[in-house]
């Protein structure tokens, strides 16, 4: 199994002033809920760094002096502050929670619903695992800037000053010795902040690939079993997650050395101090309250440091995150309604592609100069060698790519012309591989028209002849079936598809070789539910199967991106021309 490469620009700028604009812009809806935690994150905050002074007090004015009427006042001021600490801190906490979780289902609907409207270029070149990875783990890392990054920020910055605030204010000298401790502390941290950053760069592209890994696994399961390569697969996925681990342990190594060192240094801070101030005490230059509550701020005084040193990392990770969610964000669908696009509720039929020129690279053109009309309910079968670009014929048609050249035309309307919206609805596709959803056999068909009744619903599957596989199941209808179907057959997701398609009622209807690959049982029902299906339609056969096209009122044959041979199967076959050189390769296969 080939490896999944590396993406090319996994971690951008520390800090990128657009990014960081784009990703406050989110929160701008919310400034009232932001001003309002702030608000209970500043008064917990206060309320937190109000009680090593009130220990203060109580020791100086209330123990050494023995009076025990104020020592339960300020013991009673001690429990309020625990309160009032706790209770709004736990509202900071949620208000805070809650207006990220919100900007991020927002954020993750919206990319989800770009997704969907990107061209099938973007998603046949973009690995289901990165569009995974982004709508996951990046919208993840932009949640924690917003909600962890915001108050940390914030309420670690209040704490930090008015920590040195009180400090100052208790005693010039014991202060001056704390800070003596801060460029060892700022060095430490800096050089701390720059080795993580490669590392934490190599944590995200092993989870990366660990996500794409398993994400391309498991959707080819199937050539995994068939070929047996269960064990090559799991060595692997193994080799790739213990990539991944080494790379985590790597971070872990870093922080248990960083993380300790600060500790030391808080140790070393605090025995300075309980000497210093120890010493002064016993001179009776300071109170046992003041030291008290000096060695109580001093412990406090080096976690926000920390905290705000790992800020960088939740910074890097956010701007890595938002870089690669807004650039694809900033993607513009290729395929979009032109401004004078129309809504077509109802057409007969008629196609035509006049001069067109297609190719999914410029430079290497499927179709040149094709000319091709279609009447309204005519049948047509598309013939021709594997590459010919039977296929492009129908995805230029259903507007999923745009033709480098010449027009397609619908009723006399140009494709450009009709809302996307709109020809959706005229045009039905029973592809050769029918997808089938997560969900019940009733769920799957109303995918076609989402305001059809139970009564319609069963009308198209009696029409898509499902009653042998409803009569056999216990809950008809309402059977649960697994991920793409699992646990009915191929010719029975098919048949699901076809009564997909009749309940869409369209105009226009492309078949891309429904019955290959089935039973012959299942093939005539299929038979049978495509001719009810095609009656009164325009429709299209791409054929890999000659035999499914006998009967189409013309068949189109294909060669090198232009039409080679037009006519039916009869007439085909007397000119002894391509389409009766694949018949007969057909036969003898």
């Amino acid at each position: 199994m080939p490896e999944i490469e590396l993406e090319e620009e996994v971690l951008g700028k520390a800090y990128d002033p657009k990014l960081a604009r784009r990703i406050f812009k989110l929160a701008i809806p919310h400034k009232r809920e932001i001003l309002v935690t702030v608000l209970f994150m500043l008064v917990a905050s206060a309320a937190d760094l109000a009680r090593p002074y009130i220990l203060r007090l109580a020791i100086d004015k209330a123990l050494i002096l023995k009076d025990f009427d104020k020592l339960i006042v300020y013991g009673v001021f001690y429990m309020v502050c625990i309160g009032i600490s706790s209770l709004f801190s736990g509202l900071q906490s949620y208000f805070m929670t809650r207006m990220g979780e919100t900007i991020v289902l927002k954020l993750r609907n919206e990319l989800f619903a770009h997704l969907q409207n990107l061209d099938l270029s973007y998603h046949n070149r973009e690995k289901v695992g990165r569009m995974i990875s982004r709508l996951t783990s990046d919208i993840d890392a932009i949640l924690e800037l917003i909600s962890s990054g915001i108050t940390t920020i914030i309420g670690d910055g209040f704490v930090l000053i008015g920590i040195i605030v009180l400090l100052l204010s208790m005693n010039l000298t014991l202060t001056g010795l704390t800070f003596l401790l801060l460029p060892l502390l700022f060095v430490v941290s800096f050089e701390f902040r720059k080795r993580m950053r490669d590392i934490y760069r190599m944590v995200r592209i092993s989870i990366s690939i660990v996500t794409g890994n398993f994400a391309e696994s498991m959707a080819g399961i199937k050539v995994t079993k068939v070929f047996a390569r269960f064990k090559e697969s799991a060595e692997n996925f193994y080799r790739l997650t213990q990539n991944s681990l080494e790379a985590v342990m790597k971070s872990v190594h870093l922080a248990g050395i960083y993380f300790p060192a600060v500790e030391l240094i808080s140790a070393c801070g605090t025995a300075l101090i309980l000497w210093y101030g120890g010493t002064k005490v016993i001179q009776g230059a300071i109170t046992i309250g003041t030291l008290v509550a000096f060695l109580n701020y001093l412990g406090r005084f080096f976690g926000p440091i920390q905290e705000l040193t790992n800020i960088y990392n939740i910074l890097q990770s956010a701007m890595a995150g938002a870089e690669r969610v807004f650039g694809i964000l900033d993607i513009e669908p290729k395929i979009k309604d032109a401004p004078d696009a129309i809504d077509v509720d109802f057409v007969e039929g008629r196609i035509d592609f006049e001069h067109v020129y297609f190719g999914y690279e410029p430079d290497r053109l499927i179709l040149e100069d094709f000319n091709l009309h279609i009447e309204p309910s005519e049948k047509i079968g598309i013939a021709g060698p594997t590459g010919a670009g039977k296929t492009s014929i129908t995805n230029l048609l259903l507007k999923f790519y745009q033709p480098q050249g010449g027009r397609i035309l619908i009723d006399g309307i140009d494709l450009q012309k009709i809302s996307n919206k709109s020809l959706r609805k005229l045009i039905a596709v029973v592809p050769q591989e029918p997808f089938i959803f997560s969900g019940t056999i009733l769920e799957n068909i109303r995918f076609g028209r989402l305001d059809a009744t139970v009564e319609e619903i069963e009308r198209a599957c009696e029409l898509a002849c499902l009653g042998n596989l409803l009569s056999r199941l216990p809950k008809g209808l309402y059977t649960e079936l697994g991920e793409r179907g699992a646990g009915i057959s191929v010719g029975e997701k098919q048949l699901i598809s076809i009564a997909r398609a009749i309940l869409s009622d369209p105009r226009i209807l492309i078949l891309d070789e429904a019955t290959s690959n089935i039973d012959t049982e299942t093939e005539k029902l299929i038979q049978i539910a495509l001719q009810r299906l095609m009656e009164g339609r325009t429709s299209i056969v791409i054929a890999h199967r000659l035999s499914t096209i006998k009967e189409m009122d013309r068949i189109i044959v294909i060669q090198e991106g232009k039409i080679a041979e037009m006519g039916t199967h009869e007439e085909l076959l007397r000119n002894g021309g391509l389409y009766s050189h694949l018949v007969e390769i057909s036969e003898r296969g």
